[in-house]
């Protein structure tokens, strides 16, 4: 007996440990399980998800096949956008031989794109994919499989996909095309590089005609008919304009920089000797006698080439309502941010837009006299461990290596994605935070990554190791780009990289760290009051917002800063605001729209402002500028406070009930005294 339990005694331990694997085992097969995006919207807070940067399932498999879903191997992904007026983005994807091409839908209630379309593209070999603002069609397809020139190809929404080719516009061979409404009526006209080199005006543009819905098959030069040359006035003259092209990659951007509350546009492009140039074209209006339209005023020029620049960027980096512009400089692997001299505008109603610049023949100077827009002087933030901007050979035609810009800490301040290319030639997709700069001795960094820079004047951009699962893919990254699933205001990311099958495909990585901030959304959309979808490029969105410290402040936002040559930028605003939980004052949605007499003439360009007050923080708008008024515009609330309602009511209830009992129970017990009282005989026994 006493052996006996001696024995038992001495199982006791080895019990013990081998609960203890077992536990350590469910762990690591927890901590490794796979995650959908679903997985991080349970209300019960035992089932939290702990804060990280997450791989999850958001229903593509790439290279397989299954009854519900079809995708042919490989997954470029192309374009971002809502095809099927669902008010949540999709996917374009295509095969790595160019082709086959696949819409993926985005199911919100199940949190991925759970369903998948082929496009029935022919022998349309892909080189491009864009989701455009148009009345019949929602997708564009670059055509690259004439040896001779490229073409586009249109595929209405509807369930056959409906197609029709744009063989009036060839394009240069391995060019792109720019959309991009270059005459303010909110739907987007075509910009390309003419297929022969004629040296005069190559850069073409075809209007798209709402009457007829479809582009006019006379086009027009670009620099020739849009750009305005006064120097007099201070528009500064073009040399060898007729001679220039789009350059391949495209970076043009649509974005205000002035303040106006209305887009400008910084068109890249290339001259006959190879040389890069980044053109500031400020929009302003021209008045010619009762007339007034859209033209562009060159206020500065960047050479690219000379200063070693590549993949310009706009964001406002320091939050102070005015834009600002990075550059990739290729010679010392470092980021240069210009930032812009403008004033910003005034945290009231009455201030929040500058006027549009207004130019007549009879004036003598204007505004732009002495315009300067970004400061001469820029801060340089070197990035280590770097050798360039990666561009995989399998994909560098279609998705050029850059940087995008997104707020992945969800405080405010832009941050930047980059794919690089180490010192081993192996690619490094890297998350640089937007912070405070700080004084640092360079001699003896805290780490290898470590990229403060002891001369940087307003912010910097800083490796973090919350992002190191991102960064960690090294040998698969190609490139990379922000995308919020769920909406929840903070970026999330798709990493596009290479299988081990030799295939390229698509990762998902999202975002739950759960910041205590809150954050405003926006999309314009036009052509009717149900087509979400066909959304205004070139919106801008300003509104006022009250601080931790009771002081108003002006937000500004974009929708679609940039959609050339592989931009993949969803076409949604989105501004974090902070910790501020309070309304949002005066949000101003804007845009210029030409007007036209009962004749057909034009008349007026109109800047269309509309305001609305108050907006609840974690709000998606959903502006209709199908009219050609502000005062008709329409909006819609997509409201998200909180996902936490039911868990909310649960406790209140229980609260309630624990109250309640407790009120019951002396109740009863004050019942007792009174009783007592009332028959004092009781006490004696």
């Amino acid at each position: 007996m006493g052996r006996l339990s001696q024995n038992l005694r001495n199982s006791k331990p080895t019990k013990f440990k081998a609960l203890l694997v077992l536990v350590f085992c469910s762990l690591l097969i927890s901590a490794q399980a796979s995650y959908t995006v679903k997985d991080f919207h349970s209300i019960w807070p035992w089932q939290y998800i702990g804060d990280g940067l997450y791989e999850v399932d958001i229903g593509i498999s790439q290279g397989t096949k299954s009854a519900d879903r079809s995708l042919p191997d490989g997954a470029i992904v192309l374009a971002v956008g809502d095809i099927n007026d669902s008010k949540h983005n999709d996917l374009i994807s295509m095969s790595d031989d160019q082709m086959t091409v696949t819409v993926s839908y985005f199911n919100n209630d199940e949190y991925n794109f759970d369903k998948q379309k082929v496009l029935p593209t022919g022998d349309c070999k892909t080189s491009a994919a864009f989701i455009i603002s148009n009345l019949n069609y929602r997708i564009a397809l670059v055509c690259t499989e004439d040896p001779n020139h490229d073409y586009v190809k249109l595929f209405k929404n509807d369930d056959k996909f409906s197609s029709e080719t744009l063989s009036s516009f060839k394009m240069k061979k391995g060019s792109q095309p720019l959309f991009i409404d270059i005459n303010s009526d909110t739907f987007l006209d075509l910009v390309y590089n003419q297929d022969v080199t004629s040296n005069s005006f190559d850069i073409r543009v075809a209007l798209y005609n709402e009457d007829n819905a479809g582009f006019e098959t006379s086009t027009q030069g670009l620099l020739e008919e849009y750009l305005y040359e006064n120097p007099s006035l201070g528009c500064q003259s073009l040399p060898n304009k007729e001679q220039l092209i789009l350059e391949s990659p495209n970076f043009s951007s649509n974005i205000d920089v002035n303040n106006d509350c209305v887009s400008d546009l910084y068109l890249n492009v290339v001259n006959t000797a190879g040389e890069s140039k980044g053109l500031m074209l400020i929009s302003t209006r021209i008045k010619n006698n009762a007339q007034e339209f859209r033209r562009y005023c060159l206020v500065e020029a960047d050479n690219l080439s000379s200063s070693k620049l590549s993949s310009p960027v706009f964001a406002d980096f320091d939050k102070d309502a005015s834009v600002d512009k990075a550059f990739f400089n290729t010679e010392t692997n470092s980021i240069y941010v210009y930032y812009n001299e403008m004033q910003a505008n005034g945290p009231s109603s009455s201030s929040l837009c500058k006027s549009m610049p207004l130019i007549e023949n009879s004036e003598s100077e204007t505004d732009f006299n002495s315009y300067s827009l970004f400061e001469n002087v820029f801060d340089v933030i070197s990035i280590g461990s770097t050798t360039g901007l990666y561009a995989n050979s399998l994909v560098s035609n279609f998705i050029p290596g850059q940087m995008r810009v997104g707020d992945i800490d969800s405080n405010g301040f832009p941050d930047i994605l980059i794919t690089k290319t180490t010192p081993d030639g192996n690619p490094s997709t890297t998350i640089l935070v937007n912070t405070e700069c700080t004084t640092q001795d360079s001699a003896s960094p805290t780490s290898e990554q470590d990229t403060k820079n002891e001369d940087c004047k307003k912010r910097t951009f800083d490796t973090s190791h919350d992002y190191t699962t991102l960064t960690d893919q090294i040998d698969t990254s190609l490139y990379a780009f922000f995308l919020d699933f769920d909406d929840n205001g903070r970026e999330d990311i798709i990493l596009v990289g290479m299988g081990t099958s030799g295939k390229t495909v698509a990762r998902a990585f999202y975002n739950n760290y759960a910041r205590d901030s809150y954050y405003i959304t926006a999309t314009s959309y036009t052509s009717s009051s149900s087509s979400f979808g066909s959304k205004v490029y070139g919106s801008t969105y300003r509104g006022i917002y009250t601080t931790l410290q009771d002081s108003n402040k002006v937000f500004v936002s974009f929708q679609n800063v940039r959609n050339s040559y592989g931009a993949l930028e969803a076409p949604v605003a989105t501004f974090a605001i902070g910790r501020s939980n309070n309304y949002i004052e005066d949000f101003t949605a804007t845009y210029p729209i030409q007007k036209y007499t009962k004749a057909g003439g034009k008349d007026k360009l109109s800047v269309e402002v509309n305001t609305w007050t108050p907006i609840i923080p974690n709000s998606h708008l959903l502006v209709d500028l199908s009219a050609k008024t502000a005062n008709k515009w329409g909006i819609k609330l997509l409201i998200n406070p909180t996902d936490s309602f039911i868990l909310v009511g649960i406790i209140l209830t229980l609260i309630l009930i624990i109250i309640g009992g407790i009120i019951i129970y002396i109740h009863r017990q004050e019942k007792k005294e009174d009783d007592k009282e009332r028959n004092p005989g009781l006490d004696f026994f």
